[in-house]
């Protein structure tokens, strides 16, 4: 399985297309990806981890092969809450009628075309496609970093039970602001008119 993934992730056409989510993210919510990078880095610093794309932020890949990838109406809880995964469509199917991207909550159905890319808050919003046509190819490659990385970072590179048994009264503290903690996190997103003035 190994030498299959590294076959994956050392291939140019998966390469590019995650460089292309990883531009596509810092260009359409800067402050988010400024907290991924951080991660990121903090991470790597701290652990001998591999890299599955060197210089992009998301920790996680998914190649989703098959020739008909889709799914059912869900949100990926394990996500941090305030992040975006990329997902990018590939194969040879008609969009308008095949493998079409649900978003419930915005009640919209988009056409989701083949090489199309989306940044979508998927621990939040819930979706899923409409099922691949007869006849159609549909795969897709994904992007993401879980919650629990986020977690772990923020609990000083250890878990919320050794944060617990270190250093109880920061454990403390910590817990007591998480019913805030949000305020901070939506203030990452950014405004139509803040985009465009970067323009």
């Amino acid at each position: 399985m190994t030498q299959v993934l590294n076959r994956l992730v050392g291939h140019s056409a998966f390469q590019r297309m995650a460089r292309y989510q990883n531009a596509a993210f810092g260009l359409w919510a800067p402050h988010v990806y400024a907290e991924y990078k951080k991660v990121y880095n903090t991470i790597h610093s701290n652990l001998e981890l591999p890299k599955n794309f060197p210089g992009i932020v998301f920790t996680a890949a998914a190649f989703n092969f098959g020739g008909d990838v889709w799914t059912f109406k869900h949100r990926d809880s394990l996500n941090w809450a305030f992040g975006w995964c990329a997902i990018t469509a590939l194969g040879d199917f008609d969009a308008t009628r095949s493998a079409q991207i649900i978003l419930w909550e915005l009640k919209l159905v988009v056409d989701f075309l083949h090489a199309a890319t989306i940044l979508l808050p998927s621990a939040v919003i819930t979706h899923s496609n409409t099922p691949v046509a007869y006849g159609d190819v549909r795969t897709s490659f994904t992007q993401y970093t879980a919650g629990a990385i986020f977690c772990w970072v923020e609990n000083g590179c250890r878990t919320e039970e050794v944060f617990e048994k270190e250093d109880p009264e920061g454990h403390t503290k910590m817990q007591g602001g998480k019913s805030t903690a949000y305020i901070r996190r939506l203030e990452n997103f950014s405004t139509v008119d803040e985009l465009l003035a970067k323009v």
